[in-house]
């Protein structure tokens, strides 16, 4: 009753961004191709057309990430076969390079049960406290990023379980996120293995969102503070055409300090 798909969708945006990367929330029967990494948080209901565009995109030198409650049902709702996560017949299972059989939910309503587990390896001090996929690496090149760990791990019997996998497929990876993690553990494991670089290998800041429209004539560059907290930037080339809570900064020319709620547009 606790998983919530819209929940997941938050948690991952937020990662990205707190990373600083832009990333978008679209329909799962968008057009992928522009895209270099696609994430399916909790998407429970997986058809074989849905796996295997998975795998295509994949396969042609994409990055994928499943989490941790994804693929486990087609779109009849029934049980793919074979061990989870099923989808595609198996399609899935084989991308990932896993296989599980069962999960183990947390919950602290049982008096004296654990309702957090820690995870060790590359993303050790990260915490679970939902749901964990027991899972056993199958495939041959698949690489275990991170495990559960510590006492409540070995109370569950999921001490030393793979919980993070990446698995090389076709031209691509394709990741296994088997459990819940907050955003300050996912945009951990964002910024280890899933930022990218604009052209000039920058990347943005993590407090402001910068978004980029392009016309036939003129770039427009939007900028807007996430926190609460006012936000300096510097740099800032083009005109400026719009300013709202926001003003020219200190260090001219380029410099502009933008307070909470504010936006700045430029024109390029």
């Amino acid at each position: 009753m606790k998983l919530s798909h819209w929940h997941d969708v938050r948690d991952w945006y937020r990662a990205f961004l707190d990373a600083g990367e832009r990333a978008d929330v679209v329909p799962l029967k968008y057009d992928w191709s522009a895209y270099s990494v696609v994430v399916l948080p909790s998407v429970l209901m997986l058809s074989a057309a849905d796996t295997q565009r998975l795998a295509d995109f994949t396969a042609a030198g994409g990055k994928v990430v499943i989490g941790y409650a994804t693929g486990l049902i087609d779109e009849h709702f029934h049980t793919w076969l074979g061990g989870y996560p099923g989808a595609g017949d198996g399609l899935l299972r084989t991308m990932l390079g896993i296989r599980g059989e069962e999960f183990n939910i947390l919950g602290c309503e049982a008096e004296g049960e654990p309702c957090a587990i820690e995870l060790g390896g590359g993303m050790a001090g990260a915490v679970t406290r939902l749901w964990q996929n027991d899972v056993n690496v199958e495939g041959v090149g698949t690489e275990v990023l991170a495990t559960y760990s510590g006492e409540a791990a070995d109370e569950w019997e999921l001490d030393g379980t793979a919980a993070i996998t990446r698995n090389p497929y076709g031209a691509g990876t394709a990741y296994f996120v088997g459990c819940d993690l907050n955003v300050a553990d996912l945009t951990r494991f964002v910024r280890t293995n899933l930022t990218t670089s604009d052209c000039d290998g920058s990347r943005q800041r993590g407090d402001v969102l910068h978004t980029v429209r392009k016309s036939a004539d003129a770039t427009f560059d939007f900028y807007m503070p996430r926190g609460k907290q006012e936000v300096t930037l510097c740099g800032i080339e083009g005109e400026p055409i719009c300013r709202f809570q926001s003003e020219v900064g200190p260090e001219e020319p380029g410099s502009y300090v933008i307070h909470r709620n504010g936006i700045l547009i430029t024109k390029r």
